[in-house]
């Protein structure tokens, strides 16, 4: 059977991947690098958690590019990723976890928020929806640390490494 998989051993790496990497990727700190189709590859993989960090592709003729300083997002959106690798930890079923950005700094602020149907801005609402009460607690009593993030970073560069241009 043929694949079109990226696939990863940690669920937090894969989270990542789904709600930050390929956005990057393809609008955001690469959007402008050459060769300018590079993202399409990457962003037509389906990603699943796996056993081994790896790409497996019928189209290996259409990587054109490998290589990414992952880690050069930490300076610009690394709050983001911690977030949403601690989001994963807690909601390894939601598919997409870019509520994660919009959780308050505590459960007080955030179950206020949640009772008066009232966030910073209007627009975080929608992106609240799937947070129930217990998914808020159990994610501000979690840690996701950057050394965590690190470890993702690994993970994921690992099976981007996999592919053999």
């Amino acid at each position: 059977m043929e694949t079109n998989t990226i696939s990863f051993t940690s669920r937090t790496a894969l989270q990542l991947w789904k709600s930050e990497i390929t956005g990057q990727l393809s609008d955001g700190m690469w959007e402008n690098t050459a060769p300018y189709d590079h993202w399409k590859f990457w962003c037509n993989l389906t990603p699943v958690l796996g056993t081994e960090n790896k790409v497996e592709t019928p189209f290996p003729y259409l990587c054109k590019k490998t290589g990414y300083n992952i880690a050069g997002l930490y300076e610009f959106i690394g709050d983001r990723m911690l977030k949403i690798g601690r989001m994963a930890k807690v909601n390894p079923t939601e598919d997409r976890l870019n509520m994660a950005e919009y959780m308050p700094d505590t459960l007080e602020r955030w179950t206020e928020m949640h009772t008066s149907g009232k966030w910073d801005y209007e627009f975080v609402g929608p992106y609240m929806v799937s947070v129930t009460p217990e998914i808020a607690a159990a994610y501000y009593a979690t840690t996701y640390t950057e050394r965590d993030l690190r470890a993702d970073v690994k993970v994921i560069k690992a099976a981007m490494k996999t592919m053999k241009r």
